[in-house]
């Protein structure tokens, strides 16, 4: 029986993968405040068609569910999360050019920022966390 202690888990989380959980919530918090406020204006009669508004506010949260499961895999270092990470703010691009061409130079300013900064700091955190154990090259604990 062997009497060495434990090695220490490592508790400090690289920059980039903090920052990529943080963006993720972020995210994730402002599609829930559209989905709160597309209900709010159903219920005060500013919404004309009840399918489109309800389906919206549905699809809007289905996407903050999962932004917030990307937050939850940066967080606790999955391997996954940077792919549909880099896929959903690629997508966020088109829509901050959108914005600006529609006059909301600011929103679309503030979605090309976030999106951007996501970008950079998916690809900032190397795709897979270091392995406390095994091959860094494969990540596989040996």
């Amino acid at each position: 029986m062997s009497t060495a202690p434990p090695e220490p888990r490592a508790t400090s989380r690289p920059l980039a993968r903090t920052l990529s959980a943080g963006l993720a919530l972020l995210e994730a918090l402002v599609l829930l405040g559209f989905a709160v406020f597309y209900v709010a204006e159903l219920v005060v009669g500013g919404g004309n068609d009840t399918a489109r508004v309800v389906t919206s506010a549905i699809v809007i949260v289905i996407t903050a569910v999962g932004l917030a499961y990307l937050t939850r895999g940066w967080w606790t270092a999955a391997t996954w999360v940077r792919t549909p990470t880099l896929v959903w703010n690629v997508l966020l691009l088109p829509v901050a050019a959108s914005l600006v061409q529609a006059d909301q130079g600011l929103i679309g300013g503030l979605v090309l920022g976030v999106a951007l900064l996501s970008l950079v700091a998916a690809i900032a955190s190397g795709g897979r966390p270091p392995s406390p154990e095994g091959d860094p090259e494969d990540g596989v604990p040996s």
